[in-house]
């Protein structure tokens, strides 16, 4: 054991703590106890789990116990079922800005409040485990104030039991969560991820009466949905992703209440089958929420362009509160993809699908446009050609101006030079252009002159939705 308070205060400058053998702790704050530790504080544990211990902990504080960090702590547990920071019975535990939690060993936990034992950290705290990256249990709490980047192998988060809490809900800070999250038994986590540079990846689930978990995504960020999830309540704003792609296989999403509007979900879809695709269920949606639709179908991935008359289910929002459009989609290659997405009425009275409900949204046509990105290439061949035509054409210059010259015996060799710019334009582009020849002339006779030149060009095309560079050089005789 590194330090151990019981019911008196510790403290302690920056410095490190390491301990090696079954069952150790780095630091403990027992029975009031209080522990306090300066900034850039390491504690390394190494060691497997001991039969009247437990597994291995960093800071564990217990039975009202308070064990404070400073800023930059550093915490490295190694073992099987090991925890980085166990606050419990009572126990808090206070993490500075910068915090690195690092577990490693099978079924090791990062982070874990049981029996009302607080854990908080403040800005930028990083946490990794094997198994569990946070867990509260038996209403235990654990408070990020800040950004966060957390990892666990078997979940991120995972709470468990009537008033227990994991909270990441500081608005405007970069969150990075890995690893499917859990709420059972009546636990709860809220999330708030709303930077652009902001992910969850991983599937969520909710299982148990009075159990939650809300996911807020906004401004960009998103969630690579990798399982079938289900929330309590899901708000999907101003651009924020649920990527239902992350997984090949097609997938369902469950969401009890649900608001938000420019929101996107991109799913996959197959509408020829009309029956295969993403799904979404939306328990109740708030009066005017909206959402849009991207798709990936695969229709394009067989190279099969789907026609006639065809729908497909993605959406049901059992309230009929909310509406959804198609929204294009750009993966970069030569095609966009638009989806039609209609109601419910529609596919009813339109094209005749007597099952149809109002409470729901369809997929029934797909749209291919050329790429935005793809434009530039398909018209600079027509500019590239066109810088080409200006430069012959001085060629054919040159040689006007000598059949133009009435030669004299006198005539001496030299050299000459010669500058051209200008505009000109073709369909879907236009360019500036400069050109600069430099040759010698030899007079043989007053009938004929030998001559060579060389010639720079530099023309500067714009497609409209994008920008080019040429250069070009050459020779003549």
């Amino acid at each position: 054991m590194g330090i151990y308070t019981d019911s008196g205060t510790t403290s302690l400058e920056s410095g490190s703590i390491a301990v090696n053998g079954k069952g150790g702790m780095g630091i403990v704050s027992y029975n009031n106890g209080y522990t306090v530790a300066g900034d850039h504080t390491s504690i390394t544990v190494t060691g497997e789990k001991s039969e009247d211990l437990g597994g291995s902990k960093g800071i564990y504080s217990f039975y009202d116990g308070i064990t404070s960090l400073g800023n930059n702590a550093s915490i490295t547990v190694t073992g099987s079922e090991g925890t980085g920071i166990v606050s419990e019975e009572g126990g808090k535990t206070i993490v500075g800005e910068n915090a690195s939690v690092t577990v490693k060993g099978e079924n090791g936990v990062g982070i874990s409040s049981l029996s009302q034992g607080i854990t908080s950290l403040l800005d930028n705290a990083t946490v990794a485990a094997e198994g569990r990256g946070v867990e509260s249990k038996t209403s235990g709490a654990v408070i990020f104030a800040g950004s966060a980047n957390i990892m666990g192998g078997q979940y991120s988060l995972f709470s468990q039991d009537t008033d227990s809490i994991i909270d990441l809900t500081a608005a405007g800070t970069r969150k990075t969560i890995q690893g499917n999250m859990l709420a059972s038994n009546g636990g709860t986590i809220r999330a708030v991820l709303d930077t652009g540079d902001s992910f969850f990846t991983g599937a969520s689930g909710v299982e148990g009466e009075g159990s939650e978990l809300e996911l807020d995504l906004a401004n960009g960020a998103r969630w690579n949905m990798t399982g079938d999830s289900s929330v309590t309540h899901l708000t999907l704003d101003s651009g924020a992703m649920v990527n239902m792609a992350a997984n090949p296989a097609y997938q369902q999403l469950s969401a009890d209440t649900f608001r938000g509007s420019n929101g996107i979900f991109y799913m996959k879809t197959d509408l020829d089958s009309q029956i295969d695709g993403d799904k979404v269920h939306l328990k109740e949606a708030e009066d005017g929420a909206s959402g849009k639709i991207q798709v990936y179908d695969a229709s394009f991935a067989r190279g099969k362009e789907v026609t006639g008359t065809r729908h497909l289910l993605l959406v049901t929002d059992d309230r009929g509160r909310a509406s959804f459009t198609g929204e294009n989609l750009n993966r970069g290659g030569l095609w966009d993809v638009t989806p039609t997405i209609q109601n419910g009425s529609y596919v009813r009275n339109s094209m005749g699908v007597t099952d149809a409900q109002d409470t729901e949204w369809y997929l029934t046509k797909l749209e291919k446009t050329v790429n935005a990105d793809t434009r530039p290439v398909l018209n600079s061949g027509d500019s590239v050609y066109g810088f080409y035509r200006l430069s012959l054409d001085t060629l054919r210059q040159r040689r006007g101006n000598l059949r133009q010259r009435k030669f004299q015996s006198d005539d001496a060799d030299g050299l000459w030079a010669r500058n051209r710019g200008g505009r000109f334009s073709g369909p879907g582009f236009t360019s500036r252009y400069n050109l600069f020849q430099l040759g010698y002339d030899v007079h043989h006779n007053p009938g004929s002159v030998y001559g060579f030149f060389g010639e720079r060009g530099i023309a500067s095309p714009d497609y409209q939705t994008g920008s080019g560079r040429e250069h070009t050089l050459a020779g003549g005789l």
